[in-house]
């Protein structure tokens, strides 16, 4: 373990973290992790990524020793098949709280990235594995831009919490509150709160109220959030009163 990262003493998630300077992602740590059958909530943390992953297989930009790279290793068997997607809301709300605490007022832009107005501070990958009819494992990579102030990607809209702040943080004390946040809504979820999470989440929802423009297979239209399906599929009512339910990759927001 690191010097710089340490370990929570209370709780599930972060009980162990696995610090490495560099590596090729922080998912494909977890993954060896998994095959160590290391325990759960194991937090996998480097300084830089060479291979960084991000959605869609896009590279996520991280500059060394400025931001946060991790991932968490879970066993969520208890857990259907068809509820997976609270997985994705329980680090999703547990990313917002967490920038909170820093004063930051944050929203979770469909389904898992993490907004701050119209920039993109943070982004969650999930990777699950199954086990008949049940899920066997859930890694759960983190992205969140601390304290990095020039962004040299192509990425449309990036921000750090320090850019918001105008100050530089500390890295660990970022980190606890990000574990912490985690492992409450993941207790809530094996204790069944399924209505606390979703009410959450959805307050949280970026762009939640309103009409905006959104891009399905070609056509632009507006439309206003209406809800989200248990399964993650979103549900938007377009101007002429019809609702549509798109999964992840079949719509995207007008920025």
């Amino acid at each position: 373990m690191s010097k710089t990262f340490t370990s929570r003493n209370d709780g599930v998630i972060g009980a162990n973290v696995a610090y490495k300077p560099v590596a090729e992602s922080t998912n494909t740590e977890a993954t060896m992790g998994l095959a160590q059958k290391d325990g759960e909530g194991t937090v996998y943390i480097v300084d830089f990524q060479t291979k960084g992953r991000g959605q869609r297989g896009n590279y996520w930009e991280s500059e060394e020793r400025k931001n946060l790279t991790l991932s968490i290793l879970t066993y969520p068997a208890f857990l259907d098949i068809a509820n997976h997607f609270y997985l994705s809301k329980v680090v999703a709300n547990g990313m917002v709280q967490a920038l909170s605490e820093f004063g930051i007022a944050a929203k979770i832009k469909w389904p898992n990235d993490i907004y701050i107005g119209d920039f993109k501070v943070a982004g969650i990958l999930i990777e699950n594995g199954l086990m008949g009819s049940k899920l066997s494992h859930s890694i759960w990579g983190i992205g969140l831009n601390v304290n990095q102030h020039i962004f040299n990607s192509n990425a449309p809209n990036p921000i750090s919490m320090s850019l918001v702040v105008g100050g530089e943080l500390n890295r660990d004390e970022v980190l606890q509150a990000v574990l912490g946040a985690i492992d409450g809504w993941y207790a809530k979820l094996r204790n069944g709160l399924l209505a606390d999470i979703d009410a959450y989440y959805f307050g949280a929802l970026y762009r939640s109220q309103g009409n905006f423009w959104f891009e399905a297979d070609g056509e632009r239209f507006m439309a206003s959030i209406k809800g989200i399906q248990p399964t993650g599929e979103l549900v938007l009512e377009d101007e002429k009163g019809a609702l549509r339910s798109f999964a992840f990759k079949e719509v995207s927001f007008i920025i």
